[in-house]
């Protein structure tokens, strides 16, 4: 019997008044109270998190109550009445929550059953005792934990012995919410003529590895482990593994153990065989193999009757990842194997998705999850402060073959307290780890931990139950034998405003308004704002500081864009360098970048914006993982350094082109080409060192003092692109000449389509995208495109754009928003968009006359909503309501422009003269079905074409 959906929730209120509300569980205390209109906002919005005036939530007791009848319900009762009877004629009922956040005393008709106190396992009770005909109040008072009499007695810091989430406590970047809640579903279990299997977990290990089972021998080896718990002893019960292999003329692979029961828990452990012939191994992301998962199925029969009492499945798969470590133990020492093959680990940190987990949508998972395959990336490391997440998170992650690096939901900064309850904390990593060992994903558990009893609970528990995978140490300090790099949290950067309106008014979005001060919680805003200025030319960077305090609400919304689009870029360069330098090492195996996503709204050093949208950064990342790099290092303006780096494996003859040019004129002033040049697998070669000089006939050195290096990578036999890449050098990290020119940009959409690619979805989903052309007439600098309409992503961005290249870029919608587009005749034909680009300037105001003149012409222009089905979309509309171009010259010309305004409101004339933007004629050609085509690359020399991520050797 499911006791989720709705209970009562008492308390008080702000004022002391005593408060009932109807409350969802699963579900937290502050979003029961946003729903239930206690709380007018979010709790996330503004910055009432830190003045205090959400105190009060976390500073009181509160109640959860349900009240459910239990009832045989006579001969016609129905489905309830049989339920009903079952459980008053068992001898145990268990009573199971699967989630309480996080002190919590629990009583059934007045009478206690048991307490809680840990929020990362679940809490079982035999409340048959208590339990009567008719009506059943259950009620859970669920305690503070930062007042009161529960935690007043203790001196310690909660953080340090309480069981729950570290993020809401603030640790370490996050705004406190130290609340409670119900967090996971809650259900009756009757034992009648059945037995309850709890804690299944399954292990699928190689021949050789370290087992219970030593004396089998066999090529794979699967291990089946349960608790069973009866209502009394049974002799007649079986336990049936099996495996179903899809395609295999052999029968499902199955394993018998007879069991005997008593009035206690039993353990039990099933040993399947499987040949190694009869299935495929499970690979990871990168193109090397499939992520094939096989379905398992765990019966319990009662063999006097011939019937199933109970099932379970689980999807598990067969891998030959190995893992290798210094003696250490320590994760940056470590390397990873596929078979014999070394595995160049890609991988990002995942904050907590939301603040509070029980708000997290399968949508978002699933959204977060193919935006880092999609990014190239193979890994996700699951820090201590975010905590063990949700089954599908993982199971998303075996599907896309997403390497997990999980660490215990503990964290090295924390002193914990000597009145930890070492129990629950051993039957918390005893749960999950049990729990998870079936993914085959999860590759290693990490302790981030340097208490002895915690570290020695996880240590006993993962080779007790999990021994194929290793356990690793992670610490701060460097090792001499380091070879995966843990990169820094990096700078923090601004979401999108209109990310930012979801949690800010208006008034309040200049950068150094008090909210957004408040928000600010990894690195002041000052700072940032520090790091702004320094990569301005002279004429903003005086006053930037004053801008960030500029209150006006339509000026407020444009700087705050133009600074949040800067602080992306710096964001993007930091962790562009970090990257190259990493790839560029002969030692490096691997890396994890800190952050992959923000989780709320506001400055953070992820690369995914809160809600999913790609920073410039990820762009970055998305460009730099691929198997094969091409990559810069000029550290002075007189001599440079071009790299060839590879992490496939196999051998590639690669084809290099190297080209140089102007950032003030946008000219080629130097060329070099690598023809057939040979790399071996994971390796890294120098091309090139020295200065640049006596080419394209000029014999005079060439300074690389504000200029750009452009470099292309292609598969010397196909003529692939492998890799495209680019360097600016000048005096600052955003040289001044790159401001100064607002560049005219062709943007041409040619096509929507229908596709099916298992780069982009894993799961063979039929997906849609939109098709454009981009060409320049200069060289463009950290252009970028966005997209604040619809959410997904463009497979080009953050990157440089060249005079006489042609740009193929594709917009990728999210079908979990609305539906996908699908194929159809484009509206307005080609529209070609020739403007003067800015900083997030829609491109509708360019094409209004357009618009104007089509509504006069009685045709509908009206836009689809997002939640409706994007069925029919024109290319015009497409272009005017959705592209939004980013670039570091219009971004400069709005902060110059308000610069502009403010000395002319003090002093009567502007001191600046700020670039002027000319909205270009548009133009349409005849009426015509436009479709996607595969445009095929060109060769280098002259014009030619460039692809997305789509080129990527997967």
């Amino acid at each position: 019997m499911k006791l989720t959906g709705d209970w009562q929730i008492h308390g008080h209120d702000r004022r002391g008044r005593p408060l009932t509300i109807d409350g969802q569980i699963p579900g937290e205390i502050y979003p029961q109270l946003h729903r239930a209109f206690v709380l007018s906002d979010s709790p996330l919005r503004g910055d009432d998190f830190a003045t205090g005036a959400l105190d009060w939530v976390h500073k009181q007791d509160w109640t959860y109550e349900k009240t459910f009848t239990v009832d045989r319900g006579g001969q016609d009762g129905g489905e309830e009445g049989v339920e009903g009877a079952r459980i008053l004629d068992s001898r145990k009922v268990l009573l199971v929550f699967h989630g309480l956040d996080t002190l919590a005393a629990i009583s059934l008709n007045g009478h206690p059953v048991g307490k809680a106190d840990n929020a990362f396992r679940p809490w079982t009770f035999d409340i048959r005792p208590l339990l009567r005909e008719g009506e059943n109040t259950l009620r859970v008072v669920l305690y503070s934990v930062t007042a009161g009499p529960a935690v007043a007695s203790v001196s310690s810091s909660p953080q340090s012995w309480i069981r729950k989430p570290l993020a809401s406590f603030g640790v370490p970047h996050f705004p406190a919410f130290p609340g409670c809640g119900i967090t996971g579903d809650v259900e009756l279990i009757p034992l009648v003529d059945t037995v309850w299997m709890s804690d299944l977990a399954v292990r699928v290990c190689k021949n050789g590895d370290q087992s219970r089972f030593a004396a089998i021998k066999s090529d794979w080896l699967v291990e089946v482990t349960m608790d069973l718990i009866a209502n009394e002893p049974r002799s007649d019960l079986a336990v049936f593994v099996s495996l179903n292999i899809p395609g295999s003329a052999s029968p499902p692979h199955i394993e018998m153990c007879n069991v005997n029961t008593g009035f206690e828990n039993v353990t039990i452990s099933v040993p399947l065989v499987v040949a190694k012939d009869s299935v495929e191994t499970w690979d990871y992301a990168d193109g090397i193999g499939d992520q094939r998962l096989y379905e398992l199925t765990v019966a319990v029969m009662d063999q006097s009757r011939g019937i199933a009492l109970q099932r379970q499945k689980r999807n598990i798969g067969f891998r030959n990842i190995t893992v290798k470590t210094h003696p250490s133990k320590e994760i940056l020492t470590c390397t990873f194997f596929i078979e014999e093959n070394l595995i160049f680990l890609k991988g990002a940190a995942v904050s907590p998705i939301e603040l509070f987990p029980t708000t997290v949508t399968f949508d978002q998972l699933d959204y977060m999850t193919e935006s880092c395959t999609a990014a190239n990336l193979n890994a996700i490391y699951v820090p201590g402060t975010t905590g063990f997440l949700s089954d599908r998170f993982y199971d998303l992650c075996d599907q896309r073959g997403l390497l997990v690096l999980q660490e215990c939901a503990f964290d090295d900064r924390v002193q914990y307290a000597q009145n930890l309850n070492m129990k629950s904390v051993e039957e918390e990593i005893r749960y999950q780890i049990r729990r998870l060992m079936h993914h085959p994903s999860v590759i290693a558990w990490i302790a981030n931990v340097e208490d002895q009893r915690i570290l020695s609970a996880i240590e006993k528990s993962a080779k007790l139950l999990d021994p194929s995978r290793p356990l690793l140490r992670c610490s701060s300090s460097p090792k001499s034998q380091e070879t995966l790099a843990l990169l820094g949290d990096g700078i923090p950067s601004l979401p999108a405003t209109d990310i930012l309106k979801q949690a800010i008014d208006f008034t309040d979005l200049s950068p150094l308004s008090e909210v957004m001060k408040a928000r600010s919680l990894v690195v002041p805003m000052e700072a940032a704002l520090q790091n702004v200025k320094s990569a301005l030319p002279s004429e903003v960077r005086t006053c930037i500081h004053d801008l960030g305090n500029d209150h006006g609400p339509k000026s407020s919304e444009e700087i705050t864009s133009s600074i949040s689009y800067l602080t992306q870029c710096l964001q993007a360069l930091e962790l562009k360098s970090e990257i190259e330098q990493r790839r560029r090492s002969h030692k490096c195996t691997g890396f994890v970048y800190r952050s992959l996503n923000d989780p709320w709204q506001a400055p953070y050093p992820g690369s995914l914006e809160y809600g999913g949208r790609w920073k410039l950064s990820h762009h970055v990342i998305s460009n730099l993982l691929r198997p094969v790099l091409v990559s810069c290092q000029a550290d002075t303006v007189d001599e440079m350094e071009i790299f060839l780096s590879s992490a496939l494996l196999d051998a590639l003859g690669v084809h290099v082109l190297v080209r140089i040019y102007s950032l003030r004129d946008s000219k080629l002033k130097w060329t070099k080409q690598f023809d057939s040049v040979p790399i071996q697998p994971m390796s890294t070669i120098l091309l090139f060192r020295g200065g640049v000089t006596g080419t394209n006939k000029n014999p005079d050195d060439l300074s690389l003092k504000e200029h750009v290096i452009d470099m292309e990578a292609r598969d010397s036999g196909s003529g692939r692109l492998l890799s495209s890449n680019w360097h600016v050098v000048g005096e600052n990290r955003l040289p001044s000449s790159i401001f100064n020119k607002r560049p005219s940009l062709d943007i041409k959409v040619t096509g929507v389509s229908q596709y099916t690619s298992a780069v982009w979805d894993s799961t063979g989903r039929e997906r849609s995208r939109v098709d454009l052309v981009i060409t320049t007439d200069s060289v463009v600098p950290f252009f970028n495109l966005d997209n604040s309409r619809y959410r997904g992503w463009y497979d080009l961005g953050c990157t440089v754009l060249i005079p006489g290249q042609t740009y193929h870029v594709s917009f990728y919608p999210w079908p979990g928003e609305n539906g996908g587009l699908k194929a159809s005749a484009v509206g307005a034909s080609e529209v070609q968009a020739s403007r003067k680009a800015g900083g997030r300037d829609r491109l509708l105001q360019l094409l209004a006359s357009k618009k104007r003149s089509d509504s006069s012409a009685g045709r509908d222009t009206r836009l689809p909503e997002a939640s409706q089905q994007w069925s029919i979309v024109s290319a015009h509309d497409f272009v005017a309501s959705t592209v939004q171009v980013q670039t570091l010259a219009g971004s400069y010309a709005v902060l110059l422009q308000a610069v502009n305004d403010k000395t002319a409101s003090s002093t009567g004339f502007n001191r600046f003269k700020a670039p002027t933007y000319r909205a270009p004629n548009t133009q349409e050609s005849s009426k015509k079905y436009i479709w996607t085509t595969n445009v095929e690359d060109e060769d280098a020399g002259g014009s030619s074409s460039r692809r997305g991520p789509q080129d990527s050797p997967h």
